[in-house]
């Protein structure tokens, strides 16, 4: 009956260090599909001409089972970001640079919004390529 105890909690320990890698690496592919894009979100990242918005997005983890992506609004270097919303949501206000897409040559609209929709699909990823 002893080896079976041992058994079922080396068995515990690794299903729980798996499931807080895989856990950890979906809260930063998260990050990473609406800052710089990805493949499997179809995000195309934020646009980046200054690098402020793209810095203003931050991954915290206040939690062991917990994980904020927000956009803060203000880049690493202290310069407001008003116009984050702008970008996500394609619109050309006062506070969006000209030409296309945003002045950017990388990156485009609705980067939050598609790494949303692709949420499942980026768990599927990571759950897949996590080892076992």
């Amino acid at each position: 009956m002893a080896i079976f105890v041992a058994g079922l909690q080396r068995f515990r320990v690794k299903v729980g260090n798996r499931s807080r890698a895989v856990f950890t690496n979906v809260a930063s592919a998260a990050k990473h599909s609406w800052t710089d894009g990805s493949p499997i979100t179809a995000s195309p990242g934020v646009p980046v001409v200054t690098a402020n918005l793209k810095g203003s997005i931050q991954l915290t983890f206040p939690g062991p089972w917990l994980a904020h992506i927000m956009a803060t609004g203000i880049a690493p270097d202290g310069t407001p970001v008003g116009y984050a919303r702008d970008i996500e949501y394609n619109l050309r206000g006062a506070n969006i640079p000209a030409g296309p897409p945003h002045g950017s040559t990388v990156g485009g609209p609705h980067a939050m919004a598609l790494t949303v929709g692709g949420f499942r699909r980026l768990v599927a990823a990571i759950n897949a390529e996590t080892p076992r």
